[in-house]
């Protein structure tokens, strides 16, 4: 399928599209809550496809029709997502979702422990940071466990 022309209107069969999915976290009183997002597929390409949120697509139309890609880009209601990206916001497939979660929330816990291994440390050290304070910018204070086996590593 053709690149869309910008001017021309978005049209689809929401009874025949595909369906690409995302799953996210909520945390509300009753606890955390795992929410399966739906997106139809509005145009698929050998790339990729172009997406709008299922709970959106009257947006998609105006008082006369349906809107132009160009409009629909500008007001965020379409989404572009790529087959071959290490990380999608949405996926094709639930399976592929799934795993997108899974990778979000394994890079999630590592920052976690990351910004609390940082304070730790800091407020280990606010006796050097104290000291320390007026006579520099930048205080040294060691590194963090995640740092010393190696799981961080600064390029140059």
């Amino acid at each position: 399928m053709s690149k869309p022309n910008h001017d021309t209107l978005i049209t689809f069969d929401r009874a025949t599209a595909k369906v690409a999915f995302r799953l996210e976290d909520r945390i509300d009183e009753s606890g955390v809550n795992i929410i399966i997002l739906r997106y139809y597929v509005i145009r698929e390409t050998a790339d990729g496809a172009w997406v709008v949120d299922a709970s959106r697509p009257r947006q998609l139309k105006c008082l006369g029709g349906w809107v132009t890609w160009k409009d629909a880009r500008k007001q965020k209601l379409i989404r572009w997502i790529s087959r071959n990206a290490a990380r999608s916001y949405c996926n094709l497939s639930y399976d592929a979702a799934l795993l997108s979660y899974q990778r979000r929330k394994e890079c999630q816990v590592f920052h976690a422990k990351a910004a609390m291994q940082t304070a730790e440390l800091a407020l280990a050290n606010l006796d050097t940071i104290a000291a320390n304070a007026i006579a520099t910018r930048t205080i040294s204070i060691g590194k963090i466990p995640m740092q010393d086996a190696g799981e961080i590593t600064f390029d140059d």
